[in-house]
């Protein structure tokens, strides 16, 4: 299958309360649950090795703190940790079975690992346990699509943003895979534009509703002024090499390659000085030398 940059769901849990089997102080549970909102507040804002350290405090509190190991094992797992997520995650579950989130951020590691048998056993019992549990639902389409199977990878993230119409990441992924896998621009297009409606501050959105735009190979999804419109927009918002990228793409669909060329080599200057990730470094210089020669881009 196309390589896609699948959105996978680790999340924090947003209960502020303790779950113990032991008896323990009032005290110590106010104590240990002071630790624990410090831990989420800073895992909101990404600190998540400052969270790990209120997190452990928590537990070492309260050793039976069910949500305080969820949240470690999903702080571990966002910096990396694999081995100690498990270990958090194993125990948050043990404390508590039908810890839906747990279950659905475990399944989420064993795709990190690409485990996906593991994986959907663990998601599979997170939607048993809550029928709602709309993330469990996104994860299993993002196995379906590391499989190829794109109409059971659309079946799912579609369960997902069912349950959760303001899931933004449900219809960008699923944008993706009408775009990239099944071809259906005009799907695509409308998930595209219902992530902007519910961020208008995300910038890849605009860029992918963008690239549609300006460079589909059938004609008549092409449109270089709302592409380009959306690509400036994606500039002000995150200036960067994939947005140039657009932003040259869509003048160039206009006819104004002086200002494809323009955007373009601001945005291999991103690459080539280590502030951007491309994938394939080949396919910006294939779209300047097409600028060069006064074509526009056509994806394949």
């Amino acid at each position: 299958m196309k390589f896609i940059n699948c959105i996978y769901v680790f999340t924090l849990f947003l209960v502020m309360g303790c779950i113990a089997s032991a008896p323990a102080s009032a005290s110590r549970i106010s104590e240990a649950t002071k630790f624990f909102k410090k831990g989420l507040s800073a895992a909101h804002s990404g600190q998540n090795t400052k969270a790990i350290v209120h997190f452990s405090k928590a537990i070492e509190i309260d050793k039976d703190y069910a949500l305080a190991y969820a949240n470690r094992g999903a702080s571990y797992g966002k910096t990396g940790q694999i081995d100690k997520s498990f270990f958090d995650l194993n125990k948050a579950i043990e404390l508590n079975p039908s810890d839906d989130l747990s279950l659905n951020n475990r399944g989420r590691m064993y795709i990190r690992l690409k485990q996906y048998d593991k994986a959907m056993l663990d998601l599979k019992k997170a939607i048993e346990v809550n029928p709602r549990q709309y993330l469990a639902y996104m994860n299993i389409g993002n196995i379906y699509n590391s499989k190829g199977e794109n109409d059971l990878a659309i079946k799912n993230i579609s369960k997902a943003v069912e349950i959760n119409p303001g899931y933004l990441f449900g219809y960008v992924m699923r944008g993706i895979i009408y775009k990239v896998e099944i071809k259906r621009y005009d799907k695509a297009l409308l998930d595209f534009g219902k992530a902007i409606d519910l961020n208008p501050n995300y910038a890849p959105a605009y860029n992918l509703k963008s690239w549609i735009l300006a460079t589909c190979s059938e004609a008549k999804y092409r449109n270089g002024e709302a592409a380009l419109k959306l690509a400036q927009e994606a500039v002000k918002l995150e200036r960067d090499c994939e947005s140039l990228r657009h932003l040259a793409a869509s003048y160039a669909e206009l006819g104004d390659f002086e200002n494809a060329i323009k955007a373009q080599k601001q945005s291999i200057d991103f690459i080539n000085t280590n502030k951007c990730v491309s994938q394939n470094k080949d396919i910006p210089i294939k779209q300047l030398d097409s600028y060069n020669n006064g074509k526009p881009w056509r994806d394949p």
